[in-house]
């Protein structure tokens, strides 16, 4: 079972809201009537519809392009009469889609991000090995940094020779 983006291709066997909920057939009408707002003449190609002579109460995201009203992802009327509908998790693999990005479309460029993303991240592990190589290296300049702070915190004198000799 896969789903894409907000699951209105999705044609899975979830029967079963997040909370647990048993999902209503979407041709009945108890304990909710939806005849008039979801059925399969209504949405044709959301896989609403019975087919083998089994009920389908399936989750589902049925809606057009140019509907109001469109769920994020499947869901369901339930058989609960306390609770009409709910969403529903997918079961299986969900293929996330970037609602403020780009799509990654062709096997190309996604070969092509897989590679880059392999250059970058061993980049990474080569700048990790080198500072692993060269902490003592690091390590020795920074004591020489602090001796050299001290020294001259010490003697400030000394800071005064190279001036006078950039005035001469």
């Amino acid at each position: 079972e896969s789903c894409t983006g907000d699951c209105a291709d999705y044609r899975g066997v979830q029967v079963r809201t997040r909370s647990g909920y048993l999902c209503q057939a979407w041709d009945a009408t108890t304990p909710w009537d939806h005849s008039t707002t979801y059925s399969s003449t209504i949405y044709p190609n959301s896989g609403l519809n019975s087919t083998s002579g089994m009920q389908n109460n399936f989750c589902r995201n049925p809606y057009e392009v140019n509907d109001t009203y469109q769920a994020s992802t499947i869901w369901c009327f339930t058989t609960n009469t306390e609770k009409r509908w709910e969403l529903c998790t997918p079961i299986g693999v969900i293929v996330p889609q970037c609602q403020h990005g780009h799509a990654v479309v062709g096997e190309q460029m996604r070969k092509a991000l897989e590679i880059c993303a392999y250059v970058i991240w061993s980049l990474g592990g080569i700048w990790i090995l080198i500072v692993c190589c060269f902490v003592r290296r690091i390590r020795l300049a920074i004591a020489l940094n602090q001796v050299a702070a001290q020294f001259v915190s010490h003697t400030p004198s000394v800071l005064i020779v190279p001036i006078v000799q950039s005035l001469a």
